[in-house]
């Protein structure tokens, strides 16, 4: 049904990671342009394919595609409904890296524990600004920016994160 597709209207405050291990077409393409992060194996194909079904891909893709990879592409992709390789969309900048089948889900797992080793207000709100932003004209976003780190600053984790670093350790986030 028109409006329900995966991800369209879905929205969390922690970061998704896409871990893309074969074909990613149509509502799987939809789907990982709702993510943030994308790792994909190496055999992995891409595309929005409804255009070949003479179907419109109603889960986003016409908004997201050309605002994730350059325009041209983004329309190329979109009106012949052809697949790209994990090599191409990571040259497009689709995707965060291409690795072994094998290695795709430790891959995302590994990325997932670097974000989660920072402070998760601050991962919260870069995510909320960074979503927010996008399209803004710069002085709006810079606006809307300011509004979302000055919360963050007032933190526990705040002071947590600088303390631990001039006594070289690591720090331990609360989340507070």
């Amino acid at each position: 049904m028109l409006g329900r597709g995966l991800l369209r209207t879905f929205d969390v405050v922690k970061p998704v990671i896409a871990a893309i291990n074969g074909h990613a077409i149509a509502g799987g393409m939809e789907l990982a342009q709702g993510t943030d992060l994308r790792i994909a194996s190496d055999t992995a194909r891409l595309g929005v394919q409804e255009v070949k079904w003479a179907i419109f891909p109603g889960g986003g893709s016409t908004v997201r595609l050309p605002r994730q990879i350059p325009y041209a592409r983004a329309m190329e992709l979109l009106l012949t409904g052809d697949l790209i390789t994990a090599a191409e969309a990571l040259a497009l900048g689709f995707l965060n890296r291409v690795v072994p089948q094998a290695e795709v889900l430790p891959a995302a797992l590994e990325l997932a524990e670097r974000i989660a080793a920072n402070g998760p207000i601050a991962v919260q709100a870069i995510r909320r600004s960074a979503r927010a932003c996008l399209g803004r004209p710069e002085a709006e976003a810079m606006q809307i920016e300011s509004e979302m780190a000055a919360p963050v600053f007032r933190t526990e984790d705040a002071r947590e994160g600088p303390l631990a670093f001039m006594q070289k350790r690591k720090p331990v986030f609360k989340g507070r």
